[in-house]
């Protein structure tokens, strides 16, 4: 944005310091939680209501130190909870459906580009009304037909 002093205008001026002003509160908005978020997992089960971001103490910017713990994620993925195992899980059953989406994907995107056949025309309807439906709407009824058919809390649900 190069403005010289011949072209100022104190409208465009108040203008920019409204955005900014208004992308600042938004980044705001965004940004505090996830501060008070990642302290938060920092903090002991006793210091967890104490302050509302860093435990109050003595030490540096007058913060206790001490009273923020790695405690929590030791808990976490140790065998109290079983964290690690999910994560794998999900690793392993992500990767598996973004391999095998994308070979299927691109194969038949292949097919309907280069590939002149019969009922190719209904075929890009359905690719299109496919993509106009939006993914969440398709997740109730997805879970109701796992559930029917038993798969739930399996590797082929």
């Amino acid at each position: 944005m190069n403005r010289s002093r011949g072209n100022f205008q104190p409208g465009k001026l108040i203008a920019d310091v409204v955005l900014y002003a208004a992308l600042l509160l938004l980044a705001l908005t965004v940004a505090v939680p996830l501060v008070y978020l990642v302290i938060s997992a920092f903090k002991t089960e006793a210091g967890f209501l104490d302050s509302l971001f860093l435990p109050k103490g003595d030490g540096l910017f007058g913060v206790d130190w001490g009273g923020l713990t790695l405690v929590q994620f030791k808990r976490l993925f140790s065998g109290d909870v079983g964290i690690g195992r999910a994560v794998l899980n999900s690793l392993v059953l992500s990767t598996a459906t973004a391999l095998l989406a994308t070979a299927c994907c691109s194969a038949a995107g292949y097919a309907l580009a280069m590939f002149d056949f019969r009922g190719r025309r209904i075929a890009d309807w359905l690719v299109i009304a496919a993509l106009v439906i939006p993914p969440p709407l398709l997740l109730a009824p997805g879970y109701q037909w796992l559930f029917d058919l038993g798969l739930l809390n399996s590797y082929w649900g």
